[in-house]
C-alpha cells in the first residue's frame, strides 16, 4: 500500500520525502495545490504556525439563509466537524437547545418560540468567531529553551442535570513565572 498526501512543517523531513519520491511540492505551501487548506483529522492546519483552526465559512454561509426551525438547527449541528472536541462547549449549547425544541413536540419546519429563537440566533451570530480560534498542535513548542519549572497534567470532569464534560490540559510554569496552558482534549 502506498500512502499519499504526506505533509510536514519540518524542512528536513520534507526534503527527505521529496528525495525518496514520497511527496512532491515544497514545504512552504500553506494550502494544498487545489487552494484548500491542509487538513489534519479533518481540521484545518496552518503549517507555518503549526496550529489548528476551524474553517467555518460553509457553516456561516449556510446560516446566512437560516430559518428558525428544528430542521435548520439540526442541519447546523451536522455541519460541525470536530473530531478532537475543541468546539464541544460551543456545540453543546446548540444540542441542549435542540433538546428543548424536542420537548415542545414541534414539527420540523415550525417556527421556534421566541425564547428559543433568541438563543438560536445568538448562537448563529457567534459562529463566525470560531474561525478566529487557533490551537497549537504541539503543547511544548518553543518551550525548552526558556526554562520550565514544572509541567502538570490536569484532568477535570463535571456533570449537571443536562450535560457532562471532561477536559485534559497541561499547565506549564516557567522559571520566569509565566504560565502557558497546552490543550489536550475535551469531551461532553
Amino acid at each position: 500500500m502506498t500512502l499519499h498526501k504526506w505533509q510536514t512543517n519540518n524542512e528536513e523531513l520534507q526534503k527527505l520525502w521529496v528525495k525518496k519520491d514520497m511527496v512532491s511540492g515544497d514545504s512552504s505551501q500553506v494550502v494544498e495545490p487545489s487552494g484548500l487548506p491542509f487538513k489534519v483529522l479533518g481540521v484545518s492546519w496552518n503549517k507555518g504556525e503549526d496550529s489548528l483552526y476551524f474553517d467555518v465559512q460553509n457553516l456561516v454561509t449556510f446560516l446566512s439563509g437560516r430559518v428558525n426551525s428544528k430542521r435548520c438547527l439540526l442541519h447546523a449541528i451536522g455541519r460541525i466537524f470536530d473530531p478532537v472536541g475543541f468546539l464541544n462547549p460551543f456545540g453543546l449549547r446548540v444540542k441542549l437547545l435542540m433538546q428543548e425544541i424536542w420537548k415542545l413536540s414541534r414539527d420540523w419546519d415550525d417556527d421556534l418560540p421566541e425564547c428559543l429563537s433568541l438563543a438560536w440566533n445568538r448562537w448563529c451570530n457567534e459562529v463566525p468567531g470560531l474561525g478566529e480560534l487557533k490551537i497549537s498542535r504541539y503543547c511544548f513548542s518553543n518551550m525548552f529553551d526558556v526554562g520550565i519549572r514544572k509541567i502538570e497534567l490536569h484532568y477535570f470532569s463535571d456533570a449537571g442535570k443536562k450535560a457532562y464534560a471532561t477536559v485534559a490540559y497541561l499547565p506549564i510554569l516557567f522559571k520566569d513565572e509565566r504560565i502557558r496552558t497546552g490543550f489536550i482534549c475535551i469531551s461532553n
